[in-house]
């Protein structure tokens, strides 16, 4: 049986709460300590002392993050970390992204590769032109693109990014396909066909 903590209620009475199901309901349910609160019948600034007490980190205030752990690569994870290094952006708050494109279904594929839960927009630029966004919260997706060496304003400053050998092939489709071109033309009076790639 876990360790028990005393808490104090709303009341002055006390309850009992067990460390091993406070860990289980905040770590594992990630259920904010309001709601942990409500289940035990305390306060949530107790419920975070409760916490402090078992050697529990509090997470940061802000939406809870939509997933447990960062994504694994798959040739899905790598396309899209290619789109976001072209056409995505890192806010500097630490946890909004956004993903801009004329192109809707480059946009809905996104999403899809990310496993995202975020509508897309269509905006009017300046130009009067229209362009389709997707804009969402997510600190654990966004921690991971910064340790992969994404960055917010990225544009005059980004570097090698650290992607994986065997999915390489993959980020670089996504770096095309985001705002990459690729031309093949014949060299006089060789004929000799050869290309070039702009990123």
């Amino acid at each position: 049986m876990g360790a028990v903590s005393v808490a104090r209620t709303m009341r002055g009475s006390t309850v009992s709460i067990d460390v091993s199901l406070l860990r289980r309901l905040y770590v594992e349910q990630g259920l904010t300590a309001e709601q942990i609160a409500v289940r035990l019948g305390s306060t949530s600034r107790t419920v975070l002392r409760r916490l402090q007490y078992a050697g529990i980190r509090a997470r940061p205030r802000g939406p809870a993050p939509k997933r447990l752990s960062p994504p694994s690569w798959s040739a899905k994870a790598a396309y899209a970390v290619g789109l976001m290094a072209t056409d995505g952006n890192l806010s500097s708050d630490g946890r909004h992204m956004s993903f801009v494109s004329q192109d809707r279904e480059m946009v809905e594929t996104l999403i899809d590769c990310l496993e995202l839960q975020t509508p897309v927009r269509t905006l009017r630029t300046r130009a009067g032109g229209i362009v389709c966004r997707a804009q969402w919260a997510d600190r654990r997706l966004y921690d991971w693109f910064i340790s992969l060496g994404l960055m917010p304003a990225k544009s005059l400053r980004l570097g090698a990014l650290a992607v994986p050998d065997e999915r390489f092939a993959d980020f670089v489709r996504g770096c095309i396909d985001g705002d990459g071109s690729v031309h093949v033309y014949n060299r006089q009076p060789s004929s000799i066909e050869e290309g070039t790639l702009r990123v």
